[in-house]
């Protein structure tokens, strides 16, 4: 019986395709904080970004204007917070609570983002950090459309190949990484209501399958959606006989 499997070289592991995201995701988050920092100075504080920062709290006397604070607060304590990046701002925001010093785990605590001028964020603002995972599609979509090798996959040494013909109006590289990305974002479009332990379970249950079948050497399940697979590459690999340039 003819086995496509036979074809092809090792798939490629859990550890090194986990390594790959890691290398790619960390190179678009550090793009986009490096374009935070003119964008924050540009607009005002209106543009921020909070993905790869270092947060710096001094205490306040005073509430900015257009913050409002229930009565039944109680004594609270409010610090301006300053994200930066070498030194640059690329965002703020306030802190109200009842502890002395902000901190994880205050029974009583609100987060208000402030531009640069101290006031509240209004509608015409953005935090850099929302464009994270359409920028790291966007990007492996590229990359493994050209040559099947992000720089991530490039220093792992693992390429996406084309295993089956590509049909439809989408390359086989957007069909991988559109049925990757998408069930992540699921959770955050839950209708609200949805308790956050169906998304919990929800994000488990779909992380676990991706590992278990990398793990096991199986083609995850965007790779068969797409007619692709992710191989290994080194020096006692068989040679490829799909190109990647397909992919």
């Amino acid at each position: 019986m003819f086995n496509k499997q036979s074809l092809l070289p090792e798939r490629g592991g859990f550890w090194r395709r986990l390594g790959a995201l890691f290398v790619d995701a960390l190179i678009i988050a550090a793009g986009l904080q490096l374009l935070g920092i003119p964008a924050y100075t540009a607009s005002g504080g209106r543009v921020q970004s909070n993905i790869l920062r270092y947060a710096l709290c001094y205490g306040s006397s005073t509430v900015p204007p257009g913050v409002t604070i229930q009565p039944e607060f109680g004594p609270y304590y409010i610090h301006d917070c300053v994200d930066s990046w070498f030194g640059f701002p690329t965002g703020r925001w306030i802190v109200v609570s009842n502890q002395p010093g902000p901190q994880a785990g205050a029974s009583t605590e609100v987060m208000v983002p402030i531009d640069a001028n101290g006031r509240p964020l209004g509608s015409f603002s953005l935090d850099l950090q929302w464009l994270l995972i359409p920028v790291l599609t966007a990007y492996r979509i590229g990359f493994e459309r050209r040559s099947g090798q992000t720089i991530g996959k490039r220093l792992t040494r693992v390429r996406v190949v084309q295993i089956d013909p590509g049909t439809g109006r989408f390359s086989p590289a957007a069909k991988r990484n559109l049925a990757f990305f998408l069930p992540i974002l699921f959770p955050g479009w839950a209708p609200i209501g949805v308790s956050p332990w169906f998304r919990v379970i929800a994000a488990g249950i779909f992380c676990g399958v991706i590992v278990w079948q990398i793990a096991t050497r199986r083609d995850a399940y965007y790779d068969k959606a797409a007619g692709t697979a992710v191989i290994r590459l080194g020096p006692h690999s068989t040679p490829v006989t799909v190109p990647a340039s397909a992919v």
